[in-house]
């Protein structure tokens, strides 16, 4: 729930588009989580603890590297002033762009791979019934539903667009900086891991 890459981009496109495009990258988003608990559970459950070093660096780089990307095309968008509480989506960007670009800064976002690698072999092991495993992951994914699917409504309402609509190049912009920030500290990291 910290604010993060993912935050940032389903706050993003609520605010610019629509709650329908807000939603789409919020799914995109719950898929990401929904690989990394499946795959944190496989992990956990079936491989030694020792293998998957390497896979963090390659997704630090890949995420680091998405991240920039995304930071800078946010950043060099010539975004007008944009009246947040009356438009209607109309310019808003594909709802399957938005879902993928939820996805793709999940799955790429070595914060939230170290995270779920951290997090979820603690909870989901072979210590434990299937059942109690299978509930653990169960929460981990509605989790993510309720909370970024909340922050797409929240973030839609018009007495919130309203009052962040005279902000909004400087939110954009700011958002596009801390894009930059995420992916600085991923290749830093990388590349402090890889020497």
């Amino acid at each position: 729930m910290s604010p993060g890459p993912d935050f940032f981009l389903v706050l993003r496109n609520s605010l610019l588009g629509s709650r329908r495009l807000g939603q789409a990258t919020a799914l995109g988003i719950i898929l990401g989580n929904v690989f990394y608990v499946l795959v944190c559970s496989f992990i956990s459950l079936f491989v030694a603890s020792e293998t998957g070093l390497k896979g963090f660096l390659v997704i630090k780089i890949l995420g680091g590297l998405y991240l920039g990307y995304l930071g800078l095309v946010i950043i060099f968008n010539k975004s007008k002033d944009v009246d947040l509480s009356i438009q209607n989506g109309s310019a808003e960007e594909s709802l399957y762009k938005g879902f993928l670009k939820g996805f793709l800064s999940m799955i790429l976002n070595g914060k939230a791979a170290v995270y779920f690698f951290s997090v979820v072999p603690q909870f989901i092991s072979a210590d434990h019934a299937t059942s109690t495993n299978i509930v653990l992951a169960i929460e981990f994914i509605l989790l993510s539903c309720i909370w970024f699917l909340g922050l797409s409504y929240i973030a839609n309402l018009s007495a919130v667009k309203e009052s962040l609509s005279k902000y909004f190049r400087i939110i954009n912009r700011i958002v596009g900086y801390i894009f930059l920030f995420f992916a600085v500290l991923l290749l830093l990291d990388a590349g402090r891991n890889f020497l």
